[in-house]
């Protein structure tokens, strides 16, 4: 009687992936990744270095005034724009993650998807129309006012433009950060005897820093990028860092010094991320907006 072989040990199923099935699934986005961001941004650093001495054209860049009035307007516009985006999306998300009613709810998304669904030039010039001197809200105020309001082609207009345009970029990461906090916890608060504002500052607050940190840097982070709004809302006084690097490219041909003025933008965004997880630590921001 032969003696029956030895039963085959099955494989027991994990729901952790292998190193080499998750490789395989994440190769091609990785590779897009290098492709189409990290050669990109490297070949751009390598150009902002030619032409001269190795650091020629950033000294060109610090010391021309009109370049260094850009950046400070760059950064100064995109950190109000952050800072209004963020505290209107954070009552906008708030009023989602606890607003009963299904229709109130609906109206609420769908008024916060809507800038999604139009294109920016689109909405720019629905705010060229509304801004104008002839516009809505000129004629809206004309029985007040003497003489129309010079809205367009300001730094103000700039400024509404690009809230409303970032506007889903903060409801919609606040909304998924505020989808982790229980509400109850500030009922619980002001049930031992904590009044609401101190419920809401000492209980529901700390435990939003992390999104609130997380979408105020991706807000300000796209901010510096816009192009199109600060050209037709706020004309040559509100010039962009973008509007400066098409002038060198197209108008002055001067690809090493619209290299190095990109580069300077890149280094502002990764100061601004590198601030973030200081601040609130790599994993509760990844944990923030994931």
């Amino acid at each position: 009687m032969t003696e029956a072989a030895p039963r085959r040990r099955e494989r027991r199923w994990t729901p952790e992936m292998g190193a080499w099935s998750g490789l395989a699934l994440t190769g091609p986005l990785i590779l897009m990744l290098l492709l189409f961001v990290a050669w990109p941004v490297m070949q751009v650093a390598i150009d902002s270095v030619e032409g001269g001495a190795v650091l020629d054209n950033y000294r060109v860049f610090f010391t021309d005034p009109s370049a260094r009035k850009i950046l400070l307007t760059t950064l100064g516009l995109s950190l109000v724009v952050t800072v209004l985006a963020v505290v209107l999306g954070g009552f906008y998300a708030w009023a989602l993650r606890t607003v009963r009613s299904p229709w109130l709810r609906a109206a609420l998304w769908l008024s916060a998807l809507v800038p999604f669904w139009m294109s920016t030039i689109v909405k720019t010039y629905a705010f060229t129309i509304l801004l104008g001197r002839r516009g809505i809200v000129n004629t809206l105020l004309d029985p007040f006012l003497a003489q129309p309001l010079d809205m367009l082609y300001t730094n103000g207009a700039v400024v509404v433009g690009m809230l409303y345009s970032m506007l889903p970029y903060a409801v919609l990461p606040l909304f998924v950060s505020f989808l982790t906090i229980d509400p109850d916890m500030g009922k619980a608060a002001q049930t031992l005897g904590a009044s609401r504002t101190r419920a809401a500052t000492s209980v529901l607050f700390p435990l939003a820093v992390p999104g609130l940190v997380a979408t105020a840097s991706i807000v300000f982070v796209i901010t510096l990028g816009f192009y199109i709004t600060p050209v037709l809302l706020g004309g040559p006084r509100s010039a962009f860092m973008a509007t400066l690097v098409n002038q060198q490219i197209f108008t002055a041909f001067d690809y090493p010094g619209a290299a190095a003025s990109a580069v300077v933008l890149i280094v502002v965004a990764l100061i601004t991320l590198a601030v973030a997880i200081r601040l609130v630590g790599r994993e509760r921001l990844t944990r923030a907006v994931a």
